[in-house]
């Protein structure tokens, strides 16, 4: 039997195949796929964040709809901001929103035991773009003081305001409940028109809470969003806005956007 020669085209394979990648061959690779993770990342990043402010919206939407059966129980009152039947530890705000029983129990939400006025809630209710909490000795475990504010510009007073008074709004001194704020992205758990103002405060202090070099940053919004901030309105309606759509220049627009009842 005749043994076939190898042709040229097969021999040149095979000392291919000896030779192996050669540098410049293995840095276009690299090239390529440096090329093509330059394209996906910013990708991937926008879609994590898509995915961040869709649940942080669908959080407000569980609050604000938990806010609208307080109120269709309480006639007509929506789930008061701060009211008086008992105090936490400090003994300055009275019982906050967070803490109020009857809405604690259309969100499942439950008592703690550590301290006075204690709530539990779920973790799924945080802000998934909201940074861990390390900077609170009194409450380090209550994230929910530190994540959604209700929105009080304009709320008066009922009593004294050192806790034995009650700050709430009745839906009938809503003027335009479509357009105003009722919840935000916030570093506490109240927040007024002016901690808007990202000028003075996310711009200087990012989100934090507390105290920093003796100036305060208490009821910050947190423009936490890729620098914009989820906000729902007393019509359920959910929004997320530029800092200058949430801090427009315009004084009426202001007024429109965050003043809960006008004055």
């Amino acid at each position: 039997m005749t043994r076939r020669r190898p042709t040229s085209t097969s021999r040149a394979a095979r000392r291919s195949a000896r030779r192996g990648i050669s540098l410049i061959e293995l840095m276009v690779v690299v090239a390529i796929i440096a090329a093509l993770l330059a394209i996906l990342l910013p990708s991937l990043k926008n879609a994590r964040e898509a995915a961040k402010v869709a649940k942080c919206q669908a959080n407000l939407r569980s609050y604000g709809q938990g806010n609208k059966m307080y109120m269709t129980d309480s006639t007509n009152w929506y789930v008061p901001i701060n009211h008086p039947y008992a105090k936490d530890t400090t003994g300055s705000w009275g019982v906050r929103w967070m803490q109020n029983r009857l809405y604690m129990d259309i969100m499942n939400a439950k008592m703690g035991d550590k301290w006075v006025g204690e709530s539990e809630w779920d973790d799924g209710l945080l802000c998934p773009s909201m940074p861990p909490r390390t900077d609170d000795a009194l409450h380090p475990y209550v994230d929910q003081w530190r994540v959604y504010a209700f929105n009080h510009e304009g709320v008066q007073w009922v009593g004294p305001s050192n806790g034995d008074g009650y700050l709430g709004v009745n839906r009938f001194d809503l003027e335009q409940p479509s357009r105003t704020i009722m919840m935000v992205d916030a570093s506490d758990w109240h927040t007024i028109k002016s901690r808007a103002n990202y000028v003075l405060w996310w711009d200087r202090f990012g989100d934090n809470y507390g105290t920093i070099g003796g100036t305060g940053v208490w009821s910050e919004v947190a423009y936490r969003h890729q620098e914009r901030v989820n906000t729902i309105n007393f019509d359920l309606s959910t929004h997320l806005l530029t800092k200058d759509e949430a801090w427009p220049a315009d004084t009426q627009a202001k007024s429109l956007l965050w003043d809960v009842v006008r004055p």
